[in-house]
């Protein structure tokens, strides 16, 4: 018989992949400099492979809706996709994030983070707006830059 598990979780801010998340949220949001990106995931791959750098359980994600649209990307898009059921959407409260750790849900670990980052400069974010047209359309699509 299958019973749950009462292990405690540590939560915090400090995110390891934020070198690589600042970086691209700059190449896309700000043309930020040429090989930033690059720079930023061969520290952040180099820092993995000396084990001084681990992928968190779960990334919960608060006040998403003050992030820019690239920042949302970074984690409901490049990250969700990697691992879906590790990326949970958030409310600061601390009743709120008590009861997100209560329901989480296991699924498929991340990849290797190789394989996570690769090519990641070349990702570029969905571009989705609202348009104020046919009610029956509530977003189009917008070409990246």
């Amino acid at each position: 018989m299958a019973t749950s598990a009462h292990i405690p979780y540590f939560v915090h801010d400090a995110d390891p992949l934020e070198l690589v998340a600042r970086s691209w949220v700059s190449l896309f949001d700000t043309n930020g400099p040429i090989g930033e990106v690059e720079v930023a995931t061969a520290e952040t791959l180099a820092r993995w492979r000396n084990e001084t750098l681990e992928l968190p359980d779960y990334y919960l994600v608060t006040d998403a809706d003050t992030m820019s649209p690239t920042r949302r990307h970074w984690f409901f898009g490049v990250l969700h996709e990697a691992a879906p059921a590790r990326v949970i959407p958030a409310r600061t409260l601390p009743s709120e994030l008590v009861t997100v750790l209560e329901e989480l849900k296991p699924g498929r670990w991340w990849p290797p983070l190789p394989q996570l980052l690769d090519g990641i400069e070349r990702r570029a974010p969905d571009a989705v707006a609202t348009t104020e047209g046919d009610p029956r359309t509530s977003a189009s699509l917008i070409r990246p830059r």
